[in-house]
């Protein structure tokens, strides 16, 4: 029951993330940095938003309706939540 509410708070703050990265992201995404902190790799804003989105929604809904127990899937689902909070520190 834990690991289910842990998981439906997840789900809520990465359906947050994903619309506030929609909002505030440039059309052009950075994902790459290079050494010399230039730019390294870009991406369109959709697909950026897309991946973090796909592990953090997909571990906790594996997480909700799952008969397992494990905390695997929410650990999934927190790195999802992280790649959205790197990502912005990054582009804005």
């Amino acid at each position: 029951m834990k690991n289910r509410t842990i998981a439906i708070a997840l789900l809520i703050l990465s359906c947050i993330m994903c619309a506030v990265s929609f909002i505030l992201l440039p059309d052009t995404v950075v994902t790459q940095i290079s050494l010399s902190s230039s730019d390294a790799a870009t991406l369109p804003k959709l697909f950026a938003i897309a991946i973090p989105t796909l592990f953090s929604a997909g571990g906790s809904l594996y997480s909700i309706f799952s008969k397992d127990t494990s905390n695997k899937p929410l650990i999934i689902s927190a790195v999802g939540i992280a790649v959205f909070i790197i990502m912005l520190a990054v582009n804005l």
